[in-house]
């Protein structure tokens, strides 16, 4: 059907009224991929004031977004994969109000960030203690991308990534997440940039504090070390997997502490440095024992 056979849509045209002559309407169908999609159009919505609608599960629309605005976040959808359309205002009021119903109106000022506000645990059984080593500030999959595999996996890694960076914005005007205990070394997970950042100083003056970096990053690791060094952090790395186990090895991967995902049979591996090593996304309980007696650090699940 095309846009002219629509009948009007008065919602859309009063909404369209307000944001401006040149202002059109973003739409984006984007699947099983949508709340990524529907999280970048909030995120622009409260940044310029427009309005936020989602006519179905699988489509989000921004209306009133300023034209530059709308071709940024149109190019930035199109680097994910997900396909977006700016229909012009003129013809946006012929689209079916009768189909959309708003979500929101966002407000001319940004709403807070909905960042993670409680850091996950590290633990280590040390003299047959267990130990707090530190908190870890990282960003969840977005909804309804756990488990996923193939494009939905790496949608969900665009996702992290954006939270991430959030994130980094956050600690930047130095906004820390409320769960965080002071004096604890705190794990700040970074978007996978290629080249370092502006870095904010760590939430205090102790030393411990790392920034944890995918590996792919570990081609430029010394770059990183030294930006990490120059505001005060150590490094730390996630992604580790068996088959990059050598990179364990003394002097080939600089910084602390290497995260690496749960996989049966995990302890019996020959680690180069396991206790360098921190497991994350345990299955269960039942799987802590092995774990601990190979003096592996946990992410998460203890006491």
């Amino acid at each position: 059907m095309s846009l002219a056979a629509l009948p009007p849509g008065p919602g859309l045209a009063a909404a369209l009224q307000r944001a401006g002559a040149d202002h059109g309407l973003l739409r984006v169908a984007a699947g099983r991929g949508q709340p990524i999609a529907a999280s970048l159009l909030e995120e622009a919505a409260q940044r310029c004031g427009a309005v936020l609608l989602r006519p179905s599960a699988a489509e989000a629309w921004a209306i009133g977004l300023p034209p530059k605005a709308a071709e940024a976040l149109c190019r930035q959808l199109a680097e994910l994969g997900l396909p977006a359309q700016i229909i012009p205002a003129a013809a946006a009021p012929l689209l079916s109000a009768a189909a959309v119903a708003p979500a929101r109106v966002a407000s001319a000022a940004p709403a807070p960030l909905a960042l993670p506000e409680n850091p996950l645990p590290v633990w280590r059984i040390e003299g047959g203690v267990l130990r707090l080593l530190a908190q870890r500030w990282l960003p969840g999959l977005p909804a309804g991308q756990d488990g996923a595999a193939g494009q939905e996996a790496e949608l969900a890694a665009h996702g992290r990534d954006l939270c991430a960076a959030r994130m980094l914005e956050a600690a930047q005007a130095g906004a820390w997440p409320r769960g965080w205990r002071r004096g604890l070394p705190l794990w700040l997970d970074l978007p996978a940039l290629p080249v370092p950042p502006p870095l904010p100083a760590p939430p205090d003056g102790l030393a411990g504090h790392a920034l944890v970096l995918p590996l792919c990053r570990a081609v430029d690791a010394g770059l990183w070390q030294a930006a990490a060094a120059a505001a005060g952090w150590q490094l730390a790395w996630r992604g580790m997997a068996p088959e990059l186990a050598p990179l364990l090895a003394p002097g080939r991967l600089p910084g602390g502490m290497v995260l690496a995902a749960w996989r049966p049979g995990l302890p019996d591996l020959a680690w180069p440095a396991p206790e360098r090593l921190v497991i994350e996304a345990l299955p269960d309980r039942a799987a802590l024992r092995p774990l601990l007696r190979a003096g592996f650090a946990l992410l998460g699940l203890p006491p």
